[in-house]
């Protein structure tokens, strides 16, 4: 086993890690917690920062199973916003980029074609569209702590990447790791 020295006493398995070298500076680990889990099991202490890593499902026509919620605050609503409204859901979507919706299944007979959903939300993402509604996999990466002169076994190195979405990608849909590790 290789040997950490946390800067914040955490927990961790270091066989479930993955580092994405990048520099040998400083390392921040993750844990990838999906909405169904509560963080506290998988993790005694966290720090406060939670970050969302959107994981696109499609456009959607609202044909939805009733297990949901619709949430419209007049345009004050943001993708953050409402994957914090759903985060006791399975999915969170947005519709003519204003109105929330929060799903714990999604009908798959309801899926429309991508260029339905023509509106986007500021930072990029698909926002849905007039009646059509951009669904997302609620789903989150908590920061656990950080580590210094960390030695791990698996190790991907993609030089110039520093995107924890593609991070979170390789470690997690590809190697089948439950945490990671980024090196700034």
């Amino acid at each position: 086993m290789a040997m950490m020295t946390p800067t914040d006493t955490v927990d961790c398995a270091e066989r479930e890690l993955c580092l994405m070298a990048l520099r040998k500076l400083s390392l921040v680990v993750f844990v990838v917690l999906f909405a169904s889990y509560h963080p506290s099991a998988a993790v005694k202490r966290v720090n406060d920062t939670v970050l969302m890593l959107r994981k696109y499902k499609g456009c959607y026509f609202p044909q939805f199973t009733g297990s949901g919620r619709v949430k419209d605050l007049n345009g004050q609503i943001t993708l953050h916003k409402c994957l914090q409204l759903c985060k006791e859901y399975s999915y969170y979507g947005m519709e003519e980029g204003r109105t929330c919706h929060c799903e714990k299944k999604l009908d798959i007979y309801s899926r429309v074609e991508e260029d339905e959903c023509d509106r986007l939300c500021p930072n990029g993402y698909p926002c849905g569209g007039s009646i059509f509604v951009s669904f997302y996999e609620s789903r989150y990466v908590i920061q656990v702590g950080c580590f210094e002169k960390v030695a791990f076994e698996s190790k991907i190195n993609i030089p110039g990447v520093r995107d924890l979405d593609i991070c979170l990608n390789v470690c997690q849909e590809i190697k089948k790791y439950s945490a990671f590790a980024v090196s700034y």
